[in-house]
């Protein structure tokens, strides 16, 4: 039973980020970032928040146990860390749809990271 759920429930995860992305598409297609979620980061890889800036959300396929992973890479291109499985299996579909996405240090709470998320002006979301 839990099987059959958890394969539904993956097969809704690109119906559904398509029909956010779409639904949030003229205010992310503005140019304004849109907040999505604060959280922490999973698998932290030496300094575990950006203490300035912001780090680039980025998909990652060659993970076998996480095929939906979204990593956190700085400036420098190097990973940081992850996005917990959890929260990232409708960002991987939107970041797979042509969405942008960034962290930056969570003032409202303290060692988390607020994640942003973009649409490119010249990509179509239908």
């Amino acid at each position: 039973m839990e099987r059959r759920r958890f394969v539904a429930t993956a097969a809704l995860v690109p119906l559904t980020a398509s029909a956010w992305l779409a639904g949030r598409a003229e205010t992310a297609a503005s140019g304004s970032p849109l907040k999505v979620l604060t959280t922490h980061v999973a698998n932290p890889m030496g300094d575990a928040m950006p203490q300035e800036g912001r780090w680039r959300l980025v998909r990652v396929t060659d993970r076998a146990f996480d095929p939906l992973a979204v990593a956190l890479v700085d400036e420098a291109g190097v990973r940081r860390g992850y996005l917990p499985p959890a929260r990232a299996g409708v960002l991987s579909a939107l970041l797979d749809a042509g969405a942008t996405g960034f962290t930056s240090a969570s003032r409202a709470a303290p060692g988390k990271v607020d994640v942003f998320l973009q649409a490119e002006s010249h990509h179509r979301i239908a």
